[in-house]
């Protein structure tokens, strides 16, 4: 049977701060916008399942809306929204305002003398206006589904997977994790994305930087389109295999080689030859 918590009770052994929420049917904690300013930000502080029921709206861009600081969290947005005030402006974007410290989901700062939270799965909704990152999870963890956009920094750093997400207009980066696959980043002030170690199915367009930049990874199938540096950058050794770069301002596919270290680039499509750089 369904029950709703106390701001005084709010379950200390199941979720720390919240001002208002449910238990579910299923065991899964529900949240609510809280009833004032001072609800955020929302903390969850042990592991388990947790459902928005609402959208939550922040009061300005200093505001973080929901920390992480438990491992093996699994965070449903519910299709609402996470909203704050930040306007990001431009086509791609050029400048952000008001800009702040607020985070839309953060996971990144433990409670001292315990290590960073690992194992949070963020999905389903959007992150808009926040006044730093949409979503930053520092430790392993995925963000599936999440649209984020006009954030005043990078939309969804993640260090583990990035999967079926669109970064739209962010004040830097649009994504930036270790696997990225069947995502999107359009217009971002910085460039689209950033992959550490694999990509597949994305595109890049019209961002204000490189489309795809690459770090020691293995990308394909990946399109980057009309974007403001080069298309394709790849940090050596990388793989860059079926992938579509044109149109690009700069270079549309670039192999930096630093050291011994080489690229290997197959079957990509460009208006321009690759160019390889020898650091």
């Amino acid at each position: 049977m369904s029950y709703r918590l106390s701001k005084t009770l709010a379950c200390a052994c199941i979720l720390a701060a919240v001002p208002s929420g449910l238990f579910a049917v299923d065991g899964v904690v529900l949240i609510s916008q809280p009833g004032s300013a001072q609800g955020f930000p929302i903390v969850i502080s042990q592991p388990g399942s947790y459902r928005l029921d609402s959208n939550l709206v922040v009061p300005d861009a200093n505001t973080t809306a929901i920390q992480i600081t438990a491992s093996n969290v699994n965070l449903d947005l519910n299709g609402f929204g996470i909203f704050g005030p930040t306007v990001c402006s431009g086509s791609p974007a050029t400048s952000c305002t008001p800009s702040g410290s607020g985070t839309g989901v953060l996971a990144t700062n433990p409670p001292s003398g315990t290590s960073t939270p690992g194992e949070i799965s963020v999905f389903n909704g959007t992150v808009h206006g926040m006044g730093n990152f949409g979503i930053f999870i520092l430790g392993p963890g995925r963000a599936e589904n999440i649209n984020a956009d006009s954030n005043g920094s990078t939309g969804i750093a993640v260090t583990g997977t990035v999967l079926k997400c669109v970064a739209t207009r962010n004040g830097s980066l649009g994504i930036a994790a270790r696997i990225v696959n069947d995502s999107l980043a359009v217009q971002n002030a910085s460039s689209g994305m950033e992959i550490l170690a694999s990509g597949t199915g994305n595109s890049a367009i019209l961002n204000h930087a490189d489309g795809i930049v690459v770090f020691r990874a293995t990308i394909s199938a990946n399109s980057a389109f009309l974007n403001q540096g080069d298309g394709i950058n790849a940090m050596c050794p990388s793989i860059v295999l079926f992938s579509a770069a044109t149109h690009s301002t700069g270079n549309d596919i670039v192999l930096n080689s630093i050291g011994p270290d080489t690229c290997a680039s197959f079957n990509n499509a460009s208006n321009k030859p690759a160019v390889i750089i020898t650091n």
